[in-house]
């Protein structure tokens, strides 16, 4: 996630929503990746700060958080709301959700202090949004850089998982977005961008695929906790995020260069480049023969014109995980 260091920033003008939407989406997302990498600012060390907010508390109530969520937002009564809403099956998409909630629970366990370990406390606002968030252009080694302000004195975290406190400040800022779907994806850009190494790019994936579908679904509950949730007066944070979710996690797939929709190919043929992308995400975990023989399996199905490539990029992101792990 390259949060190893935050380096002080000078910062010059204030980037504005409406007149620079694309910019100002990926300039909130490294702020904040940068406001959450760091300790409580001094200007809020004497307010209250809150570290049992379910969100950020520890990955088992993160993982209630998001089921808790899902269920509110699947619920059997509002099958008609969710299939106009959504344009697609219910159970592709939460197929989908899945396979990212189990991707995002591997990267915060990862980074959860080790036993015996001094944990620092990382900075949660976890009430980010465009009315509390001032998002400024600041200037580090005389390159332009995204920075974010916190105004809200009232809603404030902090969580000794890095992680943990990025979910709960970006997806806030992501779902409330929902009017947005142009800075959404700007957004999740910005985010996926942050990562300057390899690996760091591939956690800020997982991260951006997780902020998008949290937050959808955090803000998605209520209005669909109603038996009508047409009438919720928030209903179109339901109906805005969940309609652009598929095509805002698609966005991020495009970040990897992956696969295109294949046609069907002969046997042992991938496309032209394809091996050398995936050797790059993969690293030294592409040589290792049992890695590399599930890696060709996935292509062998791929090939085939059997799977999306958001289904292709899932699978191998697992197995990439998986490799990790080990």
């Amino acid at each position: 996630m390259d949060a190893s260091k935050v380096l002080p920033t000078q910062n010059s003008g204030r980037i504005e929503l409406e007149q620079d939407p694309e910019r100002y989406g990926r300039f909130a997302a490294a702020g904040l990746l940068r406001l959450t990498s760091s300790p409580l600012p001094v200007e809020f060390v004497d307010k209250p700060v809150r570290r049992d907010e379910q969100r950020f508390a520890s990955p088992e109530m993160f993982a209630r958080v998001w089921e808790r969520a899902e269920a509110v937002v699947f619920d059997p009564r509002h099958a008609a709301v969710l299939s106009e809403i959504l344009g697609e099956t219910e159970e592709a998409v939460r197929e989908q959700i899945e396979i990212i909630k189990g991707q995002t629970v591997d990267l915060i366990r990862r980074h959860e202090p080790k036993e015996g370990e001094v944990a620092s406390d990382f900075f949660a606002p976890y009430n980010a949004d465009p009315t509390t968030v001032e998002v400024l252009i600041g200037y580090e080694g005389g390159e332009e850089q995204g920075t974010a302000v916190y105004h809200d004195e009232t809603h404030l975290g902090a969580s000794r998982n890095m992680v943990l406190a990025k979910l709960a400040t970006l997806s806030n800022f992501y779902g409330r977005l929902s009017r947005r779907p142009d800075v959404q994806k700007a957004f999740l850009k910005g985010i996926v961008d942050a990562g300057k190494t390899e690996d760091a790019r591939a956690e800020n994936i997982v991260l951006a695929r997780a902020v998008a579908t949290l937050g959808s679904l955090y803000m998605a509950k209520y209005p669909m906790k109603e038996s009508d949730p047409r009438s919720h007066g928030d209903f179109y944070l339901a109906e805005n995020n969940l309609g652009s979710l598929a095509s805002n996690l698609s966005a991020i797939d495009q970040e990897l260069v992956v696969l295109d929709r294949p046609k069907p190919l002969a046997a042992g043929e991938y496309p032209a480049g394809y091996l050398d992308q995936v050797s790059n995400v993969f690293g030294d975990e592409f040589r290792e023969p049992e890695t590399a023989s599930r890696i060709y399996t996935v292509l062998d199905e791929a090939k085939a014109g059997e799977m999306a490539p958001d289904v292709v990029y899932n699978k191998l992101m697992d197995l990439k995980l998986g490799a990790r792990k080990s």
